[in-house]
């Protein structure tokens, strides 16, 4: 046995009589192969330098590893022959490999690199992390990153990040919680795809970002609030497809297009709030399929009412232009006769509504939380029974306009 080898394997020794884990210390990159490592070890710590050739050793040696900790080394760049099941011959320096821990079911817990710069393509993919907080030293994140991740609850992007590719975060049905600030000019393709844990996401902080690109939040049933980013152009091809939870959306002002299917299937989808947009944006093909666009309320700017009624796919919508919404938002308590010639009376038990003048048409009731509760068609009067509603605000909407009432 070689000096350098013995030297390797007596730290090795030292680190397994101080601590719980595994100790590699003072690795020299390439060399974590003649470590003697367990193929049982469930924890490992690295220090030293290593490169994509330790990570492919890790992948087909230590399939039971649960914790991996590398804070304290540095990755250098790797140029050899292409290593097994990667295929990977080359690798950049403070890179994660592409590939690197792939499909390692058992790593729940990982401590990257301080000086980590790019998260290589499929990473750390089929893994059992359970959060991923990117360090703020890191610019990119390559596509597939950490697919398929059945245990990730959390993941955290800082600013720093500049690049995030295809799916990086998609089918992670656990993810729950998600602090996005990345410098991105769009959410790439599929980034948060049948992630179905999700129940809020706020893009707001996403200053840069012009496009939700395709599919990016497909299929996220789970998701009842949705933040667009403030500068957001365009959602692209089934950017939302699928999210059948979310209730109301608001379209920032920038708003031009909306990609074919875009947002098709938000069965749940209660109202949006066009009031801000500067024209009508553009649509794909079926945008609105298998919504019930009637049932839907739209609010447009008052100058641009009239075009929405005349697009197509647009006009079918229960529009309301936005002064008639914000004047319709004085809450009533007693019989009232409204702007469109609405009457409500309110007693202990029901709610009447009349006309005078003009069909009711199809009549919703939604409660304090947006979702309905009643509906009903009717000409010229209806009425509701309230016994088993809560006291609160709620919003009727009419073909002749929109009433909030407290009971």
């Amino acid at each position: 046995m070689s000096k350098r080898f013995a030297a390797v394997f007596a730290i090795i020794a030292t680190g397994v009589s101080t601590m719980s884990a595994l100790e590699v210390s003072n690795l020299r990159a390439g060399m974590l192969s003649e470590s003697g490592i367990p193929a049982d070890e469930t924890e490992l710590i690295i220090s030293g330098e290593l490169n994509a050739a330790d990570f492919a050793y890790i992948l087909d040696n230590l399939n039971n590893l649960k914790r991996l900790d590398i804070s304290a080394a540095r990755i250098v760049a790797y140029n050899g022959a292409s290593l097994p099941y990667t295929g990977v011959t080359h690798s950049d320096a403070d890179r994660l490999p592409d590939y690197a821990l792939t499909g390692l079911t058992k790593l729940s817990t990982i401590s990257l690199p301080a000086s980590l710069k790019a998260i290589g393509k499929g990473s750390l993919s089929g893994t059992g992390i359970t959060a991923l907080s990117v360090t703020p030293t890191v610019t990119s994140i390559g596509d597939y990153a950490a697919m398929r991740c059945e245990q990730l609850s959390s993941v955290t992007i800082p600013a720093t990040v500049t690049s995030i590719g295809t799916r990086a975060f998609a089918y992670c049905p656990k993810l729950s919680k998600v602090v996005m600030n990345a410098s991105v000019s769009s959410v790439p393709e599929g980034l948060f795809e049948a992630c179905g844990g999700l129940r809020s996401l706020s893009l707001e902080a996403l200053s840069a970002c012009e496009e939700i690109g395709p599919w990016a939040l497909a299929e996220c049933n789970g998701l009842t609030t949705l933040v667009l980013p403030s500068g957001c152009k365009a959602l692209e091809q089934g950017a939302a497809y699928g999210t059948s939870g979310i209730e109301t959306l608001v379209l920032p002002v920038t708003m031009e297009r909306i990609g074919s299917n875009a947002m098709s299937a938000m069965t749940s989808l209660l109202s949006i709030n066009a009031s801000q947009v500067n024209s009508v944006p553009e649509l794909g093909d079926n945008v609105w399929s298998r919504l019930n666009q009637s049932d839907v309320i739209l609010v447009t700017p008052n100058e641009t009412e009239n075009d929405y009624r005349a697009a197509e796919q647009w006009k079918e919508f229960h529009i309301v232009p936005v002064d008639e919404w914000l004047s319709s938002t004085e809450t009533v308590t007693s019989t009232i006769g409204l702007s469109g010639n609405i009457n409500v009376a309110i007693d202990d038990k029901e709610i009447t509504i009349t006309c005078d003048g003009g069909s009711l048409g199809q009549i919703a009731v939604f409660n304090a939380a947006g979702r309905r509760i009643a509906d009903a068609k009717a000409d010229v009067s209806a009425t509701f029974n309230t016994s088993g509603w809560t006291s609160g605000v709620y919003l009727i909407v009419t073909d002749l306009g929109v009433v909030k009432i407290s009971i």
